[in-house]
């Protein structure tokens, strides 16, 4: 029978793994729902930059999927596109 830190042990490895696939897939919403916003604004990674100051590399880190934005970058990046902020975080832009 398996102790209850083995059970603890295998349930934290697991839960690490889901939540390894959830971070995934929150970056990628992220990334594909910033950079169809930024195209349907008709702006260019700079000129969302410039409007939401951030640095140009920031902006392509999150629509490439690399980088785990805080909160005030998304925030700044929904008041510079023009669009809720839970709309760059949910599965598909509305």
């Amino acid at each position: 029978m398996a102790s209850t830190a083995q059970k603890l042990s295998s349930g934290d490895r697991c839960t690490k793994a889901q939540m390894e696939i959830n971070t995934r897939r929150f970056k990628l919403h992220l990334a594909q729902n910033v950079t169809a916003a930024r195209h349907r604004a008709g702006m260019t990674q700079l000129q969302l930059a410039k409007a939401a100051d951030l640095s140009r590399a920031t902006i392509h880190l999150v629509e490439a999927g690399i980088c785990d934005p805080r909160l005030s970058t998304i925030t700044r990046l929904a008041d510079a596109l023009r669009v809720d902020a839970w709309d760059l975080l949910i599965e598909e832009l509305r």
